[in-house]
């Protein structure tokens, strides 16, 4: 298995799934780990272990306000977090959504989320 051949253990994995998953779509893609292995991330985000605590918070969070479970924060999920976590009004919160959701999408993504945290300082 992957995650025994790598060392990881499974909270370790867990974070690997969802940093590497960038669709959201719940497995990643060979593009999606091509395009970790070229960042040369090498594992950055587990073996500092602060990095790794901030991590895990941010995925324990995101999954808690994904409430139809679809690995995405619509708009209602991430307005809902961000008047929840930082306090922030539903035009404020559709503000920053907006500027967030580099994707256009209409959702935030893990990854865009964890930018969202770090520049608000909650990470």
């Amino acid at each position: 298995m992957l995650i025994t051949d790598l060392g990881l253990t499974l909270a370790q994995a867990e974070v690997y799934l969802y940093l590497l998953d960038k669709d959201c779509s719940g497995d990643f893609s060979l593009n999606e780990i091509v395009d970790w292995f070229r960042s040369e991330e090498n594992f950055k985000n587990i073996s500092d272990q602060q990095r790794f605590r901030e991590i895990s918070q941010a995925i324990d969070l995101y999954k808690s306000f994904d409430s139809n479970k679809d690995g995405h924060l619509d708009e209602q999920e991430s307005q809902t977090l961000l008047r929840k976590c930082l306090g922030m009004n539903d035009e404020k919160a559709k503000e920053v959504i907006k500027k967030y959701d580099l994707d256009r999408n209409g959702k935030i993504s893990l990854n865009e989320l964890l930018t969202l945290l770090k520049d608000y300082k909650h990470l």
